[in-house]
């Protein structure tokens, strides 16, 4: 008899157990959606954090475990099961066959002091170094699909354009893991990039000849943004058109160290790598202009709807815009959220919520899982995340409603005071993160960035643009 009442209040507990999530999950169904990216994530955790094959298979069969016990539960649980189980083990799925996808040879051993002749496909400059990057392919006694990112001392090679066939001497070594554990995997970084050796130059390189390579569709932009980078490095000079370069195209190479030192101070490194401020800023500007020279057709007026019409001109010039900064991650993640957004005013809807993060975070995630372990990846996101999160609270929004009765400088207050509310989230977003990457952050950002980030939206970008 006892036995049977323990288990008949066992059964109780977990009923209660079952009920009382039933009730959770009912109060907050409206926000489920945001853990698609965060499920996907565990999977992706997975894959890199266990070591091998057989652990990965587990946590699969964890997720399909799920996904089957969820069709026995009720409700909203019974989605959550289903859809979270399926998530984990998409998360691993997708780590391992973009790992398996982008496999490349990688030299098993150090070649010192050897002679090298191979095809550039790659060039970086980096003044603020004295040196430039380039990377070969094909180089001779390796495997064909071999590549490697050789460093060279000072920026003279002008006459070398990607395509060309050159011979150094140089040595290389395997891409190196970190220094100290969890610290900057740059072997890791490398596999996902193709690029299976590192070293640098003994001797300059000679042009042998040019090689025919096989053109890409996004040559154009890169041979484009090669050239506006240099126009605006040695227009303005030194680190200051460094940091020109960096705010239009996002090439951060000939910022000089104190000048990215005190960016980092500061709280200011955000602006130097091409974001949402950046992609609203060309965007809007888009869409502000073409909106009102369509308004001066009235054949156009009468015959389409020009919000839509400003809408495609916005995105197309969006989605040119990442791919001539590079379409890094921060750009990425701007340019699915700033599409998200045109579409939604086109619709005549808000689009500016936690969901269009969350979509923009399961997107990247899905096509590069091994940007969740980049800390591009987790600051970026985890500002937006939390500024959009403010302004969806009550408060902000009581806030922030529009109220014609109030004077201009009451609305000024109000704007000065969302701009320290803004900043002040932002760095306790961002703070544990820079610290463990960097170990640092900001001292003041939040007053760096009242004065830095208008200046930057409404005079430095414009101008930079004419």
């Amino acid at each position: 008899m006892a036995t049977k009442n323990c288990e008949k209040s066992t059964y109780s507990a977990i009923g209660a157990g079952i009920s009382a999530v039933e009730v959770w999950l009912a109060a907050e169904r409206h926000q489920l959606l945001l853990f698609a990216p965060v499920m996907l994530g565990v999977g992706i955790s997975a894959y890199f954090i266990l070591p091998g094959a057989d652990y990965w298979i587990a946590v699969i069969l964890f997720g399909a475990a799920m996904t089957v016990s969820g069709l026995v539960a009720q409700g909203l649980l019974r989605r959550v099961l289903i859809v979270g189980g399926a998530l984990i083990a998409l998360g691993v799925i997708a780590a391992w066959w973009r790992t398996m996808s982008v496999a490349a040879p990688v030299l098993e051993k150090p070649v010192f002091a050897a002679d090298i002749v191979g095809t550039v496909v790659g060039m970086e400059d980096l003044p603020a170094r004295g040196r430039t990057r380039l990377l070969l392919r094909n180089i001779k006694g390796h495997p064909q699909a071999l590549m490697a990112r050789i460093s060279l001392r000072g920026q003279d090679y002008d006459a070398i354009n990607v395509g060309d066939s050159i011979r150094l001497r140089a040595s290389l070594m395997p891409p190196p893991g970190p220094n100290v554990p969890g610290g900057y995997h740059f072997a890791r970084r490398a596999w996902y990039l193709g690029i299976g050796a590192s070293g640098y130059a003994l001797s300059k390189p000679v042009q042998m000849a040019a090689v025919p390579v096989k053109g890409h569709w996004y040559d154009a932009f890169e041979a484009f943004r090669r050239g506006l980078t240099r126009r605006l490095q040695t227009a303005v000079g030194d680190s200051e058109g460094g940091v020109a370069a960096a705010l239009v195209t996002g090439d951060r190479g000939a910022i000089g160290e104190q000048a990215t030192q005190a960016m980092r101070d500061s709280g200011l490194a955000h602006l130097i790598a091409i974001s949402g401020l950046h992609i609203a800023a060309v965007v809007g500007g888009v869409l502000f202009v073409t909106r009102r020279l369509f308004a001066l057709s009235t054949w156009l007026t009468l015959r389409f709807n020009i919000k839509i019409l400003a809408a495609i001109c916005a995105a197309v010039a969006g989605i040119g815009y990442t791919l001539l900064a590079g379409a890094s991650v921060p750009t990425i993640r701007a340019c699915l959220a700033v599409l998200i957004v045109l579409i939604g005013l086109a619709a005549g809807r808000e689009a500016i919520s936690l969901r269009l993060v969350a979509a923009g975070a399961f997107v990247i995630l899905l096509l590069r899982p091994e940007y969740l372990l980049g800390p591009s990846f987790q600051l970026s996101f985890a500002a937006v995340a939390g500024i959009v999160a403010l302004y969806q609270s009550p408060v902000v929004r009581r806030f922030s409603r529009k109220d014609e009765d109030r004077s201009w400088y009451e609305r000024a207050g109000y704007g000065v005071l969302a701009l320290i509310a803004t900043g002040l989230v932002a760095e306790l977003a961002l703070g544990p993160i820079a610290l463990y990457h960097f170990n640092q952050m900001g001292f003041y950002g939040v007053f760096a960035n009242l004065v830095a980030i208008p200046l930057t939206s409404f005079v430095i970008l414009p101008l930079l643009a004419l």
